[in-house]
C-alpha cells in the first residue's frame, strides 16, 4: 500500500477539524437559539444529530489515518447522495403546468370565467375605478362555481352569491344568519360534491354564510371578516384553521402584500361590500387576460420551472418531509397569527358575537407516528396562542379523526364526504341549536 504523506494526513485532519466544528456550531445553534421554534423530533434531527456528528469528527483527529480516510470517503459519499436526492426531489417536475392562474381551470368551464380566490391576486396590483389599487377578497358575483352530476344522473350547479362567495342566493339576510364561516378550501368544500362540504351540511340546522375560498390564510380571513362580518353581525363566527398550510405557507405569502398588511392596523377597509359591481368588472377583465395568457403559454409549451432552495437543500427539507416533518413555522408568524386572532375576537365581540376556533388536521400527520408527533407539537403552540387571545371555545377535529379506525381514509385530496360530515357533526355537537336560535 502506498505510503500517505504527512501533507495528505494534514489535509484530512484539517477536513475533520473544520467539519467537526461546523457541525457543532450548527447543532448548538438549533438547540440553543432556535430550539424553542422546533418540535422535539426536529430538535433531534437538526440539533442533536449534527452535534454528535461534529463530536465524532473531532474524535477522529486522534484515530488512525486509515480509519480517518475510510470515514472521510464514506461520509462524503453519504452526504453527496443525500444532497443529490434532496435536489432531485426539489426539481423533479412531476406534473408541470403553464404559468397562469393559481387555481386550476376545469376543462368544462374553459369557455367561462372561473371562480377566483384572493390568494391568486396577491401583489397583482389590480386597479379600481378610481385608479387606486384594489384587492378583491371574493370572486365574481353570480358566477358558476361548480357543476356536479348526482348518482341519479341529475346535474347540479352552484353559482356564487351576490358578493361572489360560495353560498345559496338567499343567504345574506341580516340578523337572520346563525353562523359565519371564514377559512380556506376545506371550509369552501373542495373535492366533494355540492352540498357535501361541512359548511353546506351545517345549512340543514343553521342559517350559514360561508366566506371561505381556496388558498385563504389567516390574514386574508381577517380582512374578509372585517369587510363583510359587521354587515351580518352573526352570533357565531367559525374560524376554520387548517394546520397544513395556514402558518407554514399562506400567512408567509400574505405578509408580503401591502394592502393586506393594512388590515393589521386600525379600522382599514376597502369598503368591498359596497363595491361588488366594480369588483366584478375588475376581476372579469383580469381573469380574461390571465386565461388568454394561459392559452398562449400552453400553445408555446411554456412550463413553470421549479426552483432549487439552497436552505432547503442543506436542511434536507424534502427528505425529512417523507418521514413526517411537513409542518414547520417560526415564532414570528405565530406572533402575527396571535395578533390576527385577537383582532378577530375583538371584532366579533364588538357586535355581541362569539368567535369559535375550528382546528382542522392535515392528512400528512397520519402517515406515521413521527409525523403525528411533530404535527401535535406545533398544534399545541397554536392552541396556546388562540386560548391566550381571548377565544373561549375551540373545536379540535384532531380528537374526532383520531377516534376513527383509519383517519387517513378521511382524506382524498381534501376531506372525503365522511370527513366533512365528521367536521360538521363536531360543530353541531359543540354549538347545539338552542343557543343560536334563542
Amino acid at each position: 500500500m502506498q505510503k500517505v504523506s504527512k501533507f495528505e494526513q494534514l489535509i484530512i485532519r484539517g477536513l475533520f477539524l473544520w467539519v467537526g466544528f461546523g457541525l457543532l456550531i450548527v447543532g448548538l445553534y438549533f438547540m440553543l437559539l432556535v430550539g424553542h421554534e422546533l418540535s422535539p423530533p426536529r430538535r433531534v434531527v437538526y440539533g442533536y444529530v449534527p452535534s454528535l456528528a461534529g463530536a465524532a469528527c473531532l474524535f477522529m483527529l486522534w484515530a488512525g489515518h486509515r480509519l480517518r480516510l475510510l470515514v472521510a470517503v464514506n461520509g462524503l459519499a453519504v452526504v453527496g447522495a443525500l444532497l443529490m436526492a434532496e435536489a432531485y426531489l426539489q426539481l423533479y417536475p412531476g406534473r408541470l403546468e403553464p404559468d397562469g392562474l393559481r387555481n386550476p381551470l376545469p376543462t368544462e368551464l374553459s369557455a367561462r370565467i372561473p371562480h377566483s380566490c384572493p390568494s391568486s391576486l396577491l401583489n397583482r396590483h389590480l386597479s379600481g375605478h378610481s385608479g387606486e389599487r384594489l384587492l378583491p377578497l371574493t370572486g365574481i358575483s353570480s358566477n358558476l362555481i361548480a357543476r356536479d352530476v348526482t348518482d341519479e344522473g341529475a346535474t347540479l350547479t352552484r353559482m356564487s352569491d351576490k358578493y361572489g362567495f360560495n353560498n345559496p342566493p338567499d343567504s345574506w339576510r341580516r340578523n337572520e344568519v346563525d353562523i359565519l364561516i371564514v377559512g380556506d378550501s376545506y371550509a369552501f368544500g373542495t373535492d366533494v360534491r355540492i352540498g357535501e362540504g361541512f359548511s353546506d351540511r351545517l345549512r340543514t340546522s343553521y342559517q350559514v354564510v360561508n366566506l371561505a375560498c381556496g388558498g385563504n390564510g389567516p390574514l386574508i380571513e381577517l380582512a374578509t371578516l372585517k369587510e363583510y362580518g359587521p354587515h351580518l353581525s352573526p352570533p357565531v363566527v367559525v374560524w376554520a384553521y387548517f394546520e397544513g398550510n395556514d402558518l407554514t405557507k399562506n400567512l408567509v405569502e400574505e405578509m408580503t402584500d401591502p394592502i393586506l398588511l393594512r388590515y393589521l392596523n386600525g379600522d382599514f377597509s376597502q369598503d368591498l361590500i359596497n363595491r361588488q359591481p366594480e369588483i366584478d368588472s375588475v376581476l372579469a377583465s383580469y381573469l380574461e387576460s390571465e386565461l388568454a395568457s394561459r392559452r398562449d403559454a400552453r400553445q408555446a409549451h411554456t412550463i413553470t420551472e421549479r426552483q432549487l432552495s439552497l436552505k432547503r437543500l442543506f436542511m434536507l427539507g424534502s427528505i425529512v418531509s417523507v418521514f413526517g416533518f411537513s409542518i414547520d413555522f417560526d415564532n414570528s408568524y405565530l406572533h402575527h397569527f396571535g395578533d390576527i386572532i385577537r383582532q378577530a375576537e375583538a371584532l366579533v365581540s364588538s357586535w355581541g358575537g362569539e368567535l369559535v376556533f375550528l382546528y382542522l388536521p392535515s392528512e400528512h400527520r397520519y402517515t406515521n407516528v413521527i409525523a403525528n408527533y411533530v404535527a401535535d407539537s406545533y398544534a399545541d403552540r397554536v392552541m396556546n396562542v388562540v386560548s391566550n387571545s381571548g377565544v373561549q371555545r375551540i373545536i379540535d377535529v384532531r380528537a374526532v379523526f383520531a377516534d376513527h379506525p383509519d383517519p387517513r381514509s378521511l382524506h382524498d385530496g381534501h376531506y372525503t364526504p365522511t370527513g366533512y360530515r365528521l367536521v360538521a357533526e363536531s360543530i353541531t355537537d359543540e354549538l347545539g341549536s338552542r343557543e343560536l336560535k334563542d
